[in-house]
């Protein structure tokens, strides 16, 4: 079964910790310090009864590896107790962060953190743009020291999104960003027994998107519907009726419906005050389109966002089509050059929709 993958993209948020007082960082220094290696790397790395041609197999015969600047040690007492290896491939800017392990009898205390951030830290330092590991699902403290150092899993070959929702259900992480292969953003993967998230709509014309989502999705449940006008409601009833959905014409009744989000998706000039009233009353928000036509119902809509700690969305999908994701991977990689300033404008011509 193939490992699952894992990246750390570079410009995550990355602050290098401080080993604690007694430990140190040190190189590899010659052939005295294999026997220590693999010590560090019995129990899932290497087999228990491996010699010194694991690590000519795994360090000396590896590409792009000098073990004299790669290899790392982590020491407390002037002992080998851990180690950890990064390896730069210049011909494609990645990083690799290569054989992380620690002696038995050091681990469960954290240390696998310091050896992780000064990976991460050479590597980023020597022009990498993406890290990536592999491992194992029942190395579960590494995983979920990976996870909490800012690595991301990685779509990249059968049948993995079902095997990391079974990771997060089995250590109890909620949901985590998914990568593909080439870097761009894949879902966010949640863990298998999370509630649905219980959603009212506004709006039963553009709002069918979010209602046939509702339907179909073992994730989010729709709960509540409003709109105003009497026979688009009553249409809408006769479509989604199926007993356990609230309808309401009153906007005020609505927001008091016990729901986690609301999907506005009422007239394009009029999301700011109702978002606003939602977010006041405690309900995360989820913009259809793009919400404020001033600067100052712009300073409006994030005072409340601010004062209420819930989440807003703004559902553009544009970002997410291939021809943009492609143009912000040339972007970033430099290929068409560095990215100095930008002007973007909202070109639809709704004339013939709204006054």
């Amino acid at each position: 079964m193939a490992q699952l993958k894992m990246y750390f993209k570079a410009g995550t948020p990355f602050e290098k910790s401080e080993c604690p007082e007694g430990y140190s960082i040190t190189n590899y220094s010659g052939e005295d310090d294999i026997a220590s290696w693999i010590d560090c790397c019995k129990n899932g790395l290497i087999g228990d009864d491996a010699g010194k041609e694991a690590f000519v197999s795994t360090i000396i015969d590896h590409d792009d590896l000098d073990p004299f600047k790669d290899v790392f040690f982590l020491d407390f007492d002037g002992e080998h107790i851990g180690t950890a290896t990064a390896v730069y491939h210049p011909g494609n800017r990645m990083g690799e962060m290569h054989m992380v392990g620690i002696k038995r009898e050091y681990r469960g205390k954290g240390l696998i953190k310091y050896l992780n951030d000064v990976v991460i830290d050479t590597l980023l330092k020597r022009g990498a743009e993406f890290i990536y590991l592999t491992t194992d699902e029942w190395r579960k403290a590494a995983v979920k020291g990976y996870l909490t150092a800012g690595f991301q899993p990685v779509e990249y070959d059968e049948g993995m999104e079902e095997r990391w929702e079974k990771v997060l259900t089995e250590y109890d992480i909620d949901s985590v960003e998914m990568l593909n292969e080439d870097g761009s953003f894949y879902k966010t993967v949640r863990k298998r027994d999370l509630p649905k998230i219980r959603i009212g709509v506004f709006g039963t014309g553009r709002g069918k998107t979010m209602m046939n989502f509702c339907e179909h999705s073992d994730k989010a449940e729709l709960v509540a519907v409003c709109d105003g006008y009497k026979p688009a409601l009553e249409f809408a009833e006769k479509g989604y009726g199926n007993g356990k959905i609230k309808f309401y014409d009153s906007f005020d009744e609505f927001i008091n419906h016990d729901m986690d989000a609301v999907v506005l998706a009422n007239f394009a000039n009029e999301h700011t005050p109702y978002a606003i009233k939602c977010l006041k009353k405690g309900l995360n928000v989820i913009s259809e389109v793009l919400p404020v036509q001033t600067m100052k119902e712009a300073v409006e809509l994030i005072e409340a966002v601010e004062e209420s700690g819930k989440l807003y969305a703004y559902a553009e999908n544009y970002c997410y089509m291939p021809a943009p994701r492609k143009m912000r991977e040339l972007v970033k990689n430099g290929v068409i050059g560095e990215f100095e300033y930008g002007e973007g404008e909202y070109m639809h011509n709704c004339e013939s929709i709204w006054d």
